[in-house]
């Protein structure tokens, strides 16, 4: 893993990341959401797989950022970043200048007590301009930002998950294949993974729960068996594994199958990719405690292997990561943020 520490002397934190192309120059770069430093940093890279020194933009007084996306929210083929700030219940839009510079714009409400934990973005209301999801863990809801075009939003439509329920994930996707985006939450108060179809018009159906393990606390998606039907991975932290629900193809979704993964009570994310560039999706997961990253390599059929790991480094802490080609020779690779040791990592593939 090579290494890149931020060239000053204050603890960063980092412990989210992101990825995308923030001055346009065709190579990959890093978005970091550092927690301590209460700062949003860009990592440019050079398309061989490193990076320059991170450039960090302040993003207010307080913020207390536990999640990050990334998305065009102006229109201006420039890449823009959302951030969550979980203690002052808002969100935070900074958009891009097309060379790896941010603008911090005003914050988003989401509410008092509400406690919003994970970011989505997507189109809601098939208006071509990006909208946004967010997970309030606080007060029991989803809200959906439809925006503007500009980088602005209009005021947030409420998605009620249910008394106790504390989504902590959300994901956006089609489940039922009636080309309208429809939004997926980790209910970690009621051991449930939430849906809500969409309308297409920017309003949902109510809410369908489908059994997850205990305290799930992230989810995505994608189609793991191949049956052009989009499937539901959802992080148990209580019981230690992944759990993967199968989608029909109706907004519904089978009975969970559960995978082993190491000690999550200290994990709060992973993601989806094909690691291994077979054609398959793979899950990756930050395993804090264990200071490693653990891989199950799909088969295609909706299975999973066995975790396999790769060390980040004695007490890094790794908290997030993304995948993709960095050194531009077909391969995936990882970055990963370690919170403890104030890095952000890079794995090269070799396969």
């Amino acid at each position: 893993m090579v290494s890149y520490i931020p060239d000053n002397d204050n603890f960063l934190g980092p412990d989210a990341v992101a990825v995308g192309y923030f001055n346009n120059d065709s190579y990959i770069d890093i978005v970091v959401a550092n927690y301590d430093d209460q700062s949003v940093g860009i990592l440019l890279g050079n398309g061989d797989g490193t990076f320059l020194p991170e450039n960090t933009f302040f993003a207010g007084n307080n913020t207390d950022m536990v999640a990050i996306a990334v998305g065009d929210f102006n229109n201006d083929h420039k890449l823009d970043t959302v951030i969550v700030n979980m203690d002052n219940a808002n969100i935070i839009v900074l958009l891009g200048n097309g060379d790896g510079t941010l603008i911090v714009q005003k914050a988003i409400p989401t509410g008092s007590g509400s406690y919003p934990a994970a970011v989505a973005v997507g189109y809601f209301n098939k208006d071509n301009i990006l909208d946004i999801a967010v997970a309030n863990s606080g007060n029991d809801r989803a809200l959906i930002f439809t925006g503007n075009g500009n980088g602005t939003f209009q005021s947030q439509k409420s998605l009620q998950a249910g008394g106790g329920s504390s989504p902590s994930g959300v994901a956006v996707d089609d489940f039922n294949n009636d080309n309208n985006t429809d939004v997926a939450v980790a209910n970690w108060g009621t051991n449930a993974v939430g849906v809500f179809l969409g309308y297409g018009n920017g309003s949902f159906r109510s809410q369908m729960t489908f059994p997850s393990g205990n305290v799930p606390n992230w989810v995505n998606v994608a189609d793991f068996n191949g049956d052009h039907h989009l499937d539901i991975a959802v992080l148990n932290m209580n019981d230690n594994n992944i759990g993967v629900l199968l989608g029909i193809g109706n907004g519904t979704f089978l009975t969970q199958t559960t995978y082993p993964v190491s000690n999550t009570n200290s994990t709060y994310f992973f993601t989806i990719a094909d690691a291994n560039n077979d054609g398959r999706w793979d899950i990756l997961i930050p395993n804090a405690l264990d200071n490693n990253i653990g891989i199950l390599l799909g088969r295609g059929d909706g299975t999973f292997g066995v975790q396999i790991t790769f060390s980040t480094g004695a007490d890094s802490w790794p908290s997030g990561l993304a995948v993709a080609d960095f050194n531009r020779d077909g391969r995936s690779d990882i970055v990963v943020v370690n919170y403890n040791t104030d890095e952000v990592g890079v794995l090269l593939g070799t396969c």
